[in-house]
């Protein structure tokens, strides 16, 4: 059997014989939870944006970091997710 990340949670609700709602996939990062119920909120009011691709500069979520938190732009780098900033990190060196 070949093993990939995030799993396969159907395949093993199939083989286990319960549902998939009844498993806790430990394999990848995901919250089994879902997310907070104040983020439901906002994404639901954000609907309508989403027929669009983000900025991939970030400059809006920069400027709110930067402000928020009191650390120039220049000090924040914004990515999708660890693994991104990760490679970016060893292609810088």
């Amino acid at each position: 059997m070949t093993y990939a990340h995030g799993g396969n949670l159907h395949y093993w609700a199939r083989r286990s014989g319960f549902a998939p709602e009844d498993l806790l996939d430990f394999s990848a990062s995901i919250n089994p939870l879902g997310p907070p119920e104040n983020l439901r909120l906002v994404i639901s009011r954000a609907l309508d944006d989403i027929v669009h691709y983000p900025d991939p500069l970030a400059e809006d979520l920069t400027q709110a970091l930067s402000q928020h938190y009191r650390v120039p732009r220049e000090h924040l780098v914004i990515g999708n997710g660890s693994t991104e900033l990760l490679y970016a990190l060893l292609r810088l060196y």
